[in-house]
């Protein structure tokens, strides 16, 4: 219990995860390789340790009868430690550490960097600071225990140097340090199994912060969440191909405008509603609207498309909750679903190419602004959109093609490329496509209503649909196509 307290602290006081284990499983059997070597200095010497200003003692030890004792006052001192690593893994490291008699300690740091076989440097997997002050007294047989977990090695990977540093400061503690391992963990799966994905970002506005992106020390902005997320060594890695999921907890406000980078896969999903906006006015609206930007850029997607199939897939962006809402039987889904209260626009960063495609999904949202490209560098290629159980104004995007649209009400003017399949949607501003899709089968639009509107295109609609634009005196500017029951 008392190590547990120690962590629930350092997750606070650090912005670092320090946890037992970054996933749980059920599991058939788990073994744990040792990369650290000599990690209890129980050799009674350094190697295969590079140390400077430290010395082994025997005084003094968390286990066995050894532990590294780093000078005290002005001196820097360090150990560091080159261990095999392969790509895409993660590891545990774990140290105890610990400072002499009651004069403070210096700043100590623990880092991980990882490297390629000519020792050339690809990047960081942990950081961890210890601020003056800090550690315990080990001559009353006190000591903390770090247990924490690196991010997956870098493509290109085959080893890590394991770094524990004392900078140098007067007056200060001499420190101890014992039991260093990092495990890489090899687990066969067994039934119930259960894992968190190696790209799952939290986000609590209520939170304290700015925080570190776990379950229990998460980021209260939802930019930075983001861009821990889209910035994480799997995202840099391996593009489109990471799902980079930020879970927002129920209830959350941001007031901040929002950008998602190109060639990136992105979900901003809330376990409870959630609003993009300070929400201060009447049914969860806001007074100052909020936006959501999602970049598009073909020269970064080429980045990972040229690496081969292993790095092909679509930019995605999904907004909205877990949980079902509903938008078309009710007057809002505000009850269960994010609202983002400003526009959701696309914007290309690349001056030659602006036509990538694209992917985008509303789930149990409510979009009070409008969807649209951006008015200075719009996005002009495919967006292959799906919206479900959702509420949204205008959707006015060239190239905007609408796959699928299930329980959604549209408040305002959809002026797109073409649409596939609509179910159970109420249209209440006019509607321009220039064709009907064949993408997501069967084509039309089925069990929906219309206010008096006019629609300019093709229109593919069952009876029961065309009973209700028919009946509401609504126009047709072009081909219509109704779709008989055969019952």
């Amino acid at each position: 219990m008392i190590i547990v307290h120690i962590l629930r602290f350092l997750n606070g006081y650090f912005g670092v995860e320090v946890s037992f284990f970054t996933y749980y499983k059920e599991v058939k059997k788990m073994s744990f390789n040792e990369l650290i070597i000599n990690g209890g200095f129980e050799t009674g010497a350094f190697p295969p340790w590079i140390a400077s200003n430290v010395t082994i003692t025997n005084l003094l030890s968390h286990s066995g009868f050894f532990s590294a004792q780093f000078a005290s006052g002005n001196i820097n001192a360090f150990i560091s430690q080159f261990v095999p690593v392969n790509p895409g893994e993660r590891y545990e490291f774990l140290a105890s550490l610990g400072k002499i008699g009651p004069t403070p300690n210096p700043l100590v740091s623990i880092s991980i960097a990882f490297f390629d076989e000519d020792f050339n440097f690809l990047g960081t997997g942990l950081i961890i600071s210890f601020p003056m002050d800090f550690l315990p007294n080990v001559n009353e047989r006190d000591w903390i225990e770090v247990y924490q977990t690196t991010s997956p090695a870098p493509v290109g990977a085959t080893q890590a140097l394991v770094t524990i540093n004392k900078l140098p400061q007067a007056g200060t503690a001499g420190i101890l340090v014992d039991d260093v391992s990092l495990l890489a963990v090899e687990v066969e799966n067994g039934p119930g199994e259960f894992e968190w994905g190696e790209c799952i970002i939290w986000a609590d506005s209520s939170a304290p912060g700015p925080g570190t992106g776990t379950p229990f020390d998460p980021f209260n902005s939802l930019q930075a969440a983001i861009d821990a997320a889209v910035n994480s060594p799997l995202a840099v890695d391996f593009g489109m191909r990471a799902r980079c999921i930020v879970l927002i907890a129920g209830n959350s406000v941001f007031d901040e405008d929002i950008v998602i980078p190109p060639a990136r896969h992105v979900q901003l999903l809330g376990l409870g509603p959630w609003v993009l906006g300070n929400a201060d006015l009447a049914n969860f609206d806001s007074s100052v609207p909020r936006n959501i930007t999602i970049q598009t850029s073909q020269a970064e997607e080429n980045v990972y498309l040229t690496q081969g199939p292993a790095f092909v897939a679509r930019p995605v962006t999904v907004i909205g909750t877990l949980n079902n809402g509903t938008s078309v039987s009710t007057h809002t889904n505000y009850t269960n679903g994010a609202i983002i209260s400003g526009n959701v626009s696309f914007q290309n960063l690349d001056p030659v190419d602006p036509f990538t495609t694209i992917e985008f999904q509303l789930l149990n949202a409510r979009v009070v602004g409008d969807i649209i490209g951006d008015p200075v560098d719009p996005h002009m290629g495919i967006l292959n959109t799906y919206i479900f159980n959702s509420r949204i104004t205008n959707m006015i995007k060239p190239g905007l093609r609408i796959q699928r649209m299930v329980d959604v009400r549209v408040d305002g003017t959809i002026n797109v490329a073409g649409y596939s399949n609509i179910v159970s949607t109420w249209f209440r501003g006019d509607v321009t496509v220039a064709s009907a899709l064949a993408d997501v089968p069967p084509t039309g639009i089925f069990n929906s209503q219309f206010n008096m509107i006019t629609w300019t295109g093709p229109l593919v609609l069952d009876t029961a649909s065309n009973f209700y634009f028919v009946n509401t005196g609504s126009t047709l500017v072009g081909v219509k196509t109704v779709l008989f029951s055969i019952a």
